[in-house]
């Protein structure tokens, strides 16, 4: 299923022209390698641009002939290399090895450009005859290339690329045609494609494919068999499961091109995941990376109108491209593995039911924030990072979480339960944290509890609930009642009750609840004289929440309880920070 719809939208993609035809590929080139109608070299020129921000050279992406797939074998590129093949040097103290590379290089030329009496084929013949590989390095001094360069082509292996008559080799329609006859005759067996169905020769190893986070910097695979125990009934390779070598070629340039374009590539831990529509409509992928990235506030408004009325089956537009909610949506999430790629997740769908489980999720997450912070939509990565210890080297989520986490997003299914168990050790492991983290913590406990125990659906609401009878939830009230009036009591304490309380009163409820309110009846006392106001009504607050209780208070509490008294405790101060923030308004109108 992945491969085929891979397959169906390289097929789209190379209607439109994006991607590179049958035997070609994007491929990365720093040096062009200038040589005469004798072949002999002239120049060495850089082919480097520079990246986004305009201060870091980088090799240019040229389409050239497919690159060959190796390890530690020795195999050529046509037209282009790195310096052990086209200089049979490269530093790296294996001379040997580096004159075998050479001589597969001169090889391969000389049998595809037989045929081809062009000048700039005879140009690139005649310099395998004439390149002194011995002395290349001094060569390419007294032709006036610089040590940065020389250094570069050596040390880094940069892709040399030919450039007879000083044009690139892939302008001359003649040796792009010895290419392209070469690449069509394959000795390989033919057996029926499992992807396209069709008798065609079998791909004995599939292209590799670049751009996976953690991933090998020379690519990986996305079907591979390295090793007898993966073989069956004596077939080898390619031909466990038989992938024409059209399908192989097609499904890894379609993927190569979805991973090239980064806007359109999430990160979450080490998921790497791409997103596309089976008529390739750049809107909907230009939302999804909206949505999961870090856009501004004002664009988040605008954008989850727009997820609204798509999750409702309305047709919209995002950034004037119009979207219909019916299109079919493709979601791949790849792992690194090694050599290979580990398949996440795939989810297909319309575009419209992928937003309606968006809905959902945000409508789990919608929980009341302070009124200073601007946002109300918490990114994925936000959410993942408070799974972690922020002062550990690594602060990334653990892969499967990550994985999962997006997965229940995309889906609606239940949330990860890890998520949920790292949030509570975060909490009780950390107590200063500011109020957006906060905030991102309570969102999630909320949502964990109404999606995965809907027992808990009405008792965890947006804002407080002042009428429910969850002993839980109504602990994490009390607490916070507790905690505010000994804060009026005691405004210059170091160390508060929640400092000191806060997860043996979340854990053990019978052995610290008592203690607390006797304290608090002290602190009442004190402060009675200047603020009986406040006294009186806190008293109240203590006598509404107890009423609800018709036994004492529980000796234990579970994981889902504890989420409750987090949420109720949550809930608490913000009613509270928000009738503070109204006294003070109110000061401020009538003065």
């Amino acid at each position: 299923m992945v491969l085929q719809s891979l397959v169906n939208l390289y097929e789209v993609l190379s209607a439109k022209d994006k991607v590179d035809k049958l035997g070609w590929a994007k491929s990365k080139a720093s040096y062009g390698l200038i040589i005469d109608e004798n072949g002999v070299l002239t120049n060495v020129i850089s082919l480097k641009t520079t990246d986004k921000s305009g201060k870091k050279e980088i090799a240019s992406q040229i389409s050239l002939p497919m690159p060959v797939k190796r390890a530690v074998n020795i195999s050529a590129n046509f037209l282009y290399d790195t310096a052990s093949y086209l200089f049979g040097n490269d530093r790296k103290g294996k001379p040997e090895r580096n004159k075998l590379c050479f001589e597969e290089s001169k090889r391969l030329h000389q049998k595809l450009l037989a045929d081809d009496d062009s000048t700039a084929a005879k140009a690139i013949l005649l310099y395998y005859e004439n390149i002194d590989i011995d002395n290349i390095e001094s060569y390419l001094v007294d032709i006036g290339c610089n040590e940065n360069v020389i250094t570069d082509i050596f040390k880094n292996s940069a892709n040399l690329v030919f450039m007879p008559l000083g044009k690139l080799a892939t302008d001359y329609a003649d040796i792009c045609n010895c290419w392209n006859k070469h690449y069509s005759k394959s000795e390989s067996e033919t057996e029926i494609c499992l992807v396209t169905g069709k008798k065609l020769p079998v791909s004995r190893l599939h292209p590799v494919i670049k751009g996976v986070r953690g991933g090998q910097s020379m690519g990986t695979s996305l079907v591979s068999f390295n090793a007898p125990a993966f073989e069956s009934f004596d077939k080898s390779q390619g031909n466990n499961s038989p992938v024409s070598e059209y399908a192989a070629f097609a499904y890894t340039t379609a993927l190569n091109y979805l991973l090239s374009e980064s806007e359109y590539v999430n990160y979450f831990g080490d998921t790497t995941v791409v997103c596309w529509t089976e008529d390739d409509n750049e809107g909907c992928q230009d939302i999804f990376a909206d949505f999961f990235g870090n856009s501004d506030e004002l664009k988040q408004k605008d954008l989850w109108n727009v997820i609204k009325k798509l999750s409702m089956g309305q047709s919209v537009e995002w950034n004037s491209i119009p979207i219909n909610p019916e299109v079919k949506f493709y979601i791949l999430g790849l792992s690194p593995n090694a050599a290979r790629l580990s398949v996440r997740f795939f989810l297909v769908n319309s575009f419209g039911n992928f937003m309606k489980n968006v809905v959902k999720h945000e409508e789990n997450m919608r929980i009341d924030i302070p009124k200073f912070l601007q946002s109300t939509h918490f990114p994925a990565w936000k959410v993942l990072r408070e799974t972690v210890n922020q002062n550990s080297k690594n602060k990334s989520a653990k892969p499967q979480l990550a994985g999962n986490y997006i997965y229940s997003i995309l889906t609606g299914y239940k949330y990860p339960a890890t998520l949920y168990d790292n949030i509570m050790i975060r909490i009780k492991a950390e107590r200063d944290v500011n109020a957006e983290r906060e905030a991102i913590r309570a969102a999630v406990i909320k949502a964990f509890l109404n999606r995965n125990y809907p027992e808990y659906k009405e008792v965890l609401t947006v804002s407080i609930n002042n009428d429910t009878n969850n002993q839980a939830y109504n602990l994490g009230r009390l607490f916070s009642i507790l905690e505010e009036i000994q804060s009026v009591a005691n405004p210059t304490i170091n160390s508060t009750i929640k400092d000191r309380y806060f997860s043996s009163a979340s854990s053990t409820p019978a052995a610290i609840f008592p203690f607390l309110l006797d304290l608090a009846q002290k602190h009442i006392k004190k402060i009675r004289t200047d603020n009986p106001g406040f006294c009186i009504a806190k008293q109240k607050e203590i006598t509404d929440i107890l009423s609800k209780f018709e036994e004492s208070f529980p000796a234990r509490m579970t994981m889902q309880e504890k989420g409750a008294f987090q949420i109720g405790y949550y809930h608490q101060v913000q009613k509270r920070y928000t009738k503070n923030l109204l006294r003070k308004v109110n000061r401020q109108i009538t003065s």
